[in-house]
């Protein structure tokens, strides 16, 4: 175990290396501490903290904007290839001890072949082509709480499309290259244009894992 005495700010963040265990010592109300990690790649993470229900966790890109925002000491989150500022605080009010969370930063293993972030590079998605050639079902699945899949759709054909999908608790959403999002409910037609379009798909409750199965047919405007 790593232990790293309370004397980070924001001007002198701790570095950490993904696996390490450190404590994390909130001396007062409104204290926070601060940590700088890097990634090689886009990774999913996980973030486990004890004796940390009172925590709040922001995780900030090199360029200042937010990627992940959690409390109660436990998030699994994925982010890109690059540097990052963490700031574990404290969410009490009043707070009038210290608090010590043992934490550990390390990589979550997951079997999830579609990333849960907007704007990556095209090759990090799967990708489908709309129509169809074939009736045959895709297979997907949310595999932690928090968890959400975009996966690519390029559309070689203008004209009216209906969405199909089996799951009992996750909802589907159409996203175009500007990050604009249209809810698409089973049977619901949309008209779509060609181009590039996502498909996204999350937990009703973002709390419970599930798979599911979709499908994307064009249909007669009639």
């Amino acid at each position: 175990m790593t232990l790293l005495q309370d004397l980070s700010n924001e001007d002198n963040p701790i570095p950490i290396n993904i696996g390490d265990t450190f404590d994390v010592i909130i001396e007062k109300d409104g204290d926070e501490d601060f940590y700088t990690f890097s990634i090689p790649e886009l990774t999913t993470l996980e973030l486990s903290m004890l004796n940390a229900h009172s925590s709040s966790i922001m995780i900030y890109d090199a360029e200042g904007k937010e990627m992940v925002l959690a409390y109660y000491g436990h998030v699994i989150f994925q982010l890109p290839a690059g540097d990052y500022l963490m700031v574990i605080g404290e969410d009490t009010s009043e707070l009038d001890r210290v608090e010590i969370y043992t934490t550990t930063l390390r990589i979550y293993e997951t079997i999830d072949q579609d990333p849960n972030l907007f704007g990556l590079p095209v090759e990090y998605y799967r990708q489908f082509n709309v129509p169809f050639a074939t009736h045959d079902m895709i297979l997907g699945n949310l595999e932690y709480e928090g968890d959400k899949d975009y996966i690519l759709i390029n559309v070689t054909e203008s004209g009216t499309y209906l969405l199909g999908y089996f799951t009992d608790y996750c909802s589907f959403y159409l996203v175009n290259q500007e990050g604009v999002t249209t809810r698409w409910v089973s049977n619901d037609r949309l008209v779509l244009e060609v181009g590039i379009y996502y498909l996204m798909v999350n937990h009703r409750s973002n709390s419970v894992t599930d798979d599911y199965q979709w499908l994307i047919m064009k249909v007669s405007e009639e």
